[in-house]
């Protein structure tokens, strides 16, 4: 293979690794907004539900606040379940099975000396080779932070979904046991 090949592999070798490398701080920064919806969400469902259970106890309403209380322990549930998963998505992870001379535990793994001399006396094809191995790895763990990433969106819209058919129930049980 000629110089230009070379060149050419190794450009669209490094384009593939960077744009995977791009998915995992992309799925790292959507985990972290996840995350602080979830922190506003569950504080805001303890306060609220604290007070209207109290509130719809004193005033005899038991169907009311049972009804609050059980929607809101489900909400509860899977937002703590969508903060677990998004805590997942962000937990550091790597791929022991490929060794390569890129990624950070080889490189330490071996004294400086050695580690300089290998690198220095690389040929093309196992630079190519080393390239190849991270890609793979770090595609690898696209795949687990995304798959996390989908469970931790799911059960966030299943907490708000818990959460705003309590409420609604609530209503509706106003409006025909008030009435």
């Amino acid at each position: 293979m000629n110089e230009i090949d070379n060149r050419v592999q190794l450009d669209y070798i490094k384009t593939i690794f960077s744009h995977n490398y791009r998915l995992i701080q992309l799925a790292d920064t959507k985990a972290n907004i996840l995350m602080g919806i979830n922190s506003i969400l569950i504080p805001v469902i303890f306060g609220v539900m604290g007070l209207n259970f109290v509130s719809l106890v004193e005033r005899g309403y038991l169907t009311q606040a049972f009804f609050l209380n059980l929607f809101s322990i489900l909400s509860l549930i899977s937002l703590t379940i969508s903060f677990f998963f998004s805590i997942l998505v962000i937990k550091a992870r790597y791929s022991t099975e490929l060794k390569n001379n890129i990624f950070f535990k080889d490189i330490i793994s071996q004294e400086f000396g050695k580690y300089k001399e290998i690198i220095l006396k690389s040929k093309i094809e196992f630079i190519k080779d080393d390239l190849l191995k991270e890609i793979f790895s770090i595609a690898q763990i696209n795949n687990q932070k995304y798959k996390n990433y989908d469970y931790t969106l799911w059960s966030l819209l299943i907490g708000i979904f818990f959460l705003i058919s309590g409420y609604i129930i609530i209503i509706v049980l106003n409006f025909f046991l008030l009435s």
